[in-house]
């Protein structure tokens, strides 16, 4: 009987320092738990540090772009802009909206995205900043004096062999010319030997 309740005595003992090893005290639970919770506010933080980054180099991007948009619009205007510049009828992709209506007036049609105005300019504007140009009207002339309705032979004089063309299932043509800085580009849409539309865009 002894015996017996000395083999009890000892496995009560043993059960009550061995059991826990399997279950760590409440103290080691709340250490956890606070380590937990400081690694999901460390990567809460790096996230939210990698948003702000990637706004600010947005910011800076458009920024850049507006930058440049400007000076090549002043270029244009004083005659120092180079003939393949990225422009039509003196608009740049990448300057903003309130430019762009200090030049034409105010639009004849808009939703906050697309703008219309009377001289035949249809522009596209992403966060106040145009992302396109383009028309389907004779009269609007790229640098290089292309407009709809000049000759195709002309439009590859003025550009070369630097566009690439795509060819449509209707027979109309699409002819590409990037910019040498890969900011921008221009397509001109050619049917029956002709220019019928141009836009200019920021190359995205």
């Amino acid at each position: 009987m002894k015996k017996t309740f000395a083999i009890l005595a000892v496995a009560m003992m043993m059960f009550a320092t061995g059991c826990g090893k399997n279950t760590p005290p409440a103290e080691q639970v709340k250490q956890d738990a606070n380590a937990a919770v400081e690694q999901v506010k460390e990567k809460a933080d790096e996230a939210k540090q990698d948003a702000t980054q990637a706004v600010d180099n947005a910011k800076e991007t458009a920024q850049a772009l507006l930058d440049d948009a400007k000076k090549t619009m002043e270029d244009l205007k004083s005659g120092a802009a180079d003939k393949t510049v990225i422009a039509l009828d003196g608009i740049v992709p990448g300057i903003n909206i309130e430019t762009v209506n200090a030049v034409f007036g105010d639009p004849i049609e808009s939703d906050g995205t697309n703008f219309a105005y009377s001289n035949g300019i249809d522009i596209k504007v992403k966060d106040n900043i145009v992302q396109e140009v383009s028309t389907s009207y004779d009269g609007l002339n790229t640098p290089s004096n292309i407009a709809v309705g000049v000759a195709e032979d002309a439009l590859k004089a003025a550009y070369g062999d630097k566009m690439t063309v795509t060819q449509n299932a209707d027979g109309s043509s699409v002819y590409k010319f990037v910019a040498s800085d890969n900011r921008r580009a221009i397509e001109f849409t050619t049917s029956n030997g002709s220019v019928t539309k141009i836009t200019a865009t920021l190359n995205q």
